[in-house]
């Protein structure tokens, strides 16, 4: 996590914003989940379609470790959905993704923040 702004808040407007993580649980290392989430229904949809028909450029970088990213897609247009935060793989994975979830909501004034 950088610090650095990557949701400019007049975007809000016309995008919403989402996540897609993948993490191997402790309680079974074998077995892979799969989240896709978004701040609104465009968010959520946004990132389904990113996973479903662009994998390929996710595997790219993550390869067949766990990952997280926040994407924006504009209102109406899943196909419009890009990648704008890469979180690799490492021990504090989840933790750098709600680090990252918390400072999107602060500076979009959602009062959103995921769960202690």
């Amino acid at each position: 996590m950088t610090g650095e702004k990557i949701v400019d808040t007049n975007d809000m407007k016309k995008c919403d914003f989402g996540i897609i993580v993948k993490i191997h649980p402790i309680q079974n290392k074998e077995k892979t989940w799969i989240c896709c989430a978004g701040f609104g229904l465009w968010g959520t949809s946004g990132a389904s379609y990113f996973l479903a028909q662009k994998w390929r450029e996710i595997l790219k970088w993550a390869g067949n470790k766990p990952f997280g990213c926040v994407i924006k897609t504009k209102v109406l247009s899943d196909d419009s959905t890009e990648i704008i935060d890469k979180i690799g793989y490492g021990v504090s994975l989840l933790k750098r993704l709600k680090n990252e979830l918390k400072l999107m909501s602060r500076r979009l004034n959602m009062g959103f923040a995921p769960p202690e």
